[in-house]
């Protein structure tokens, strides 16, 4: 599997439908699929007649359209959201616009001082995450970030749209509104180009934008990218003989299974999340299991298949939107963000003291966080934008970041379909190696995560060493800290881990450290990418819900806008891994020449060892079938922060 590169899709029957290449094409596939009245398929029907489309631009229904034509399109597809959407989209872009106009291009490190200017609250207050039981271990976070403060009692942001009380009713046993059934994903991405890109983004350079959309065209290929090189990377795994012959697939080598989430309810119109992708050896997507139905739909091309291509492309749909909700949901929300930064933040804030070396070490990868965190509860709040984005009741969206925040007590082998959504504490180089063998122009995000992690530990170490003496065999100061000591074991105790079985000392100090690092940056972009606009802005690449009685392969308008919504209340997310990050050992306590030192290891890190990963990685996806930037410290963000 080493030698294997990605063979390049199979002529299916779904590669018959237009192409990235041929707009005209792809403009008509779209009008005689979409559910649109005809009038409103006047609007590009028109430019084709009239010789106004260039066929060799993607991107010509966006520029070529009048300003009036435009504005009717944006006009169609308002009529076709409901008031909390778009009263929330609007006030979110210009959230996003004060928070763009208020950051330069640059990091500003003048905003680190010590001690911090909430540093004496950042213990006090404490807050209840909305959706797990307070009842369950882990189920609060910090409420005031050290460096951000907190929401406030008088945000208008957060008072008018958590729970939508000033900004629209919401009734979940009551169906989706008739008025908001919209398909078009032409009208979709011209309302995003024209709305949300050219106004939120316009000067963005720092952050990627639909960069699979243009080489990365059909369904299954699609599929194939998500699973191998994008966001569903580590949940893709090899299954053995004995699975093959269960399933009856004996063609089937790889599987990406979220079958887990068919057991949360969702409300009335929508079907349930939950399904199985099965890929063959050269990685091409041959049958998708979905739960919701329990039927195993096969690709039209194979000879005994007995789907339609209709059903072929509607399953892939489910699998998508499945996926993109687990990553989320449970890998980002609950493990990544609610679980491990909190954890680490919690060990910080009892046990170090500002002064303390390691906490100055990890400031510049928990900056922010806690805000971010805080802002993310919010919208998890009932009738807020979590529950009306996703299809979940309620009470079985609850119930999912409860169970994901619960420690895993069994060994993976005795693993439930009621378990594989529980926390385990693993390092990140053991969460992304389980494909560790595969090419990586097939699965990249193994090479360039491992090559950040190695730089990362070796940062770590080689500032530990300052600080706590080169010898790695020696870690008699290690345990003469006393601080270092007890926020090693409230560290190991908030992870579920067994202090007697990871004694402190350097080397499980380091590699516990360099996770968080990555944690904090590599990993959190690596799940974010479920559900963004890196891989692409359309309609039909991904969505949150799965629509009840409708084969349509994409997200209705409505569907489309709230998966924005989610996307923007992320934050602007300035890019700030490449900055100058010494500032945040300013008058740390310690001799000259160790302050020196550090200064040096963090400009040989932040600086050097960054850009250089970021050329490597930029030339490894000139090879690559799909590019992968999650780990290029070009775009990255170097905490969890908005």
């Amino acid at each position: 599997l080493r030698e294997q590169a990605f063979c390049g899709p199979y002529n299916s029957p779904e590669q018959t439908q237009p192409s990235h290449r041929s707009a005209k094409a792809r403009r008509t596939y779209y009008l005689q699929t979409s559910h649109i009245d005809d009038d409103e398929k006047v609007l590009l029907s028109q430019h084709d007649e009239e010789g106004q489309m260039d066929d060799s631009d993607d991107d010509a229904m966006l520029i070529q359209l009048s300003p009036s034509q435009i504005n009717k399109v944006i006009s169609v597809v308002e009529n076709n959201i409901d008031k909390f959407t778009k009263s929330m989209l609007q006030d979110t872009i210009n959230r996003l616009l004060k928070q763009r106009d208020s950051k330069t291009n640059k990091f500003d490190s003048a905003s680190i001082v010590f001690p911090a200017p909430f540093n004496d609250l950042t213990l006090t207050a404490i807050h209840a995450i909305n959706c797990a039981h307070s009842t369950q271990p882990h189920s609060t976070i910090y409420a005031v970030d050290d460096y951000f403060g907190d929401i406030g009692f008088m945000d208008t942001f957060y008072s008018k749209h958590s729970d939508g009380m000033f900004a629209g009713s919401f009734d979940e046993t009551a169906p989706p509104p008739s008025n908001c059934n919209l398909y078009n994903a032409e009208y979709a991405r011209l309302y995003f180009q024209h709305k949300i890109a050219n106004v939120v983004f316009d000067q963005r350079k720092d952050r990627p934008l639909d960069m699979w959309t243009a080489d990365i065209v059909g369904s299954d290929v699609q599929c194939t990218a998500i699973a191998f090189a994008g966001f569903a990377a580590h949940r893709t795994c090899p299954i053995s003989d004995d699975q093959k012959e269960q399933l009856s697939l004996p063609n089937a080598w790889f599987a990406t299974d979220v079958t887990f989430l068919s057991q949360y309810e969702v409300r009335t119109g929508f079907r349930r999340y939950g399904a199985a992708a099965y890929f063959d050896e050269q990685f091409q997507l041959n049958a998708v299991y979905v739960s919701d139905d329990k039927q195993l739909y096969t690709s039209p091309s194979s000879p005994d298949s007995e789907s339609t291509q209709q059903q072929w492309l509607h399953a892939q749909w489910i699998w998508k939107v499945s996926v993109s909700v687990a990553v989320c949901l449970v890998d980002q929300i609950s493990h990544c963000r609610m679980r491990e930064s909190q954890a680490l933040i919690e060990a910080l804030r009892k046990s170090l003291s500002p002064q303390h070396c390691l906490r100055r070490l990890l400031l510049p990868f928990t900056l922010g966080t806690v805000y971010a965190n805080r802002t993310q509860n919010e919208l998890l709040r009932r009738n807020g934008l979590y529950h009306r984005a996703f299809a979940f009741t309620y009470g079985s969206l609850q119930k999912l970041i409860a169970d994901s925040m619960r420690n895993l007590t069994v060994s993976a082998a005795k693993k439930s379909v009621g378990d594989q959504m529980k926390y385990k504490f693993r390092l990140i180089r053991k969460k992304i190696g389980v494909l560790k063998r595969l090419a990586d122009k097939v699965h990249p995000a193994h090479t360039d995560m491992m090559e950040f992690f190695n730089k990362t530990l070796h940062f770590v170490g080689s500032y530990v060493h300052i600080f706590y003496g080169d010898d790695d065999d020696d870690d008699s100061t290690l345990c003469a800290d006393g601080e270092l000591v007890r926020f090693y074991d409230l560290l190991l105790k908030n992870l579920g881990l067994d202090s007697k079985r990871f004694r402190l000392k350097k080397f499980n100090l380091c590699n516990l450290l360099a996770h968080f690092m990555c944690n904090a940056t590599v990993w959190d972009r690596h799940c974010d990418g479920a559900v963004s606009f890196e891989y692409s802005a359309g309609a039909d690449f991904t969505g949150l819900k799965i629509v009840a009685n409708n084969q349509e392969a994409m997200a209705n308008v409505q569907h489309y806008i709230e998966y924005c919504l989610v996307v923007l209340n992320k934050g602007y997310r300035l890019s700030n891994m490449q900055s100058r990050w010494q500032s945040v050992l300013d008058g740390l306590s310690c001799r000259v020449e160790q302050q020196s030192d550090a200064i040096q290891c963090f400009a040989d890190y932040f600086e050097d060892d960054a850009t250089t990963m970021a050329t490597y990685i930029e030339i490894r996806n000139k090879e690559r079938f799909a590019s992968y930037n999650a780990c290029n410290p070009k775009y990255l963000q170097s905490s969890i922060c908005l």
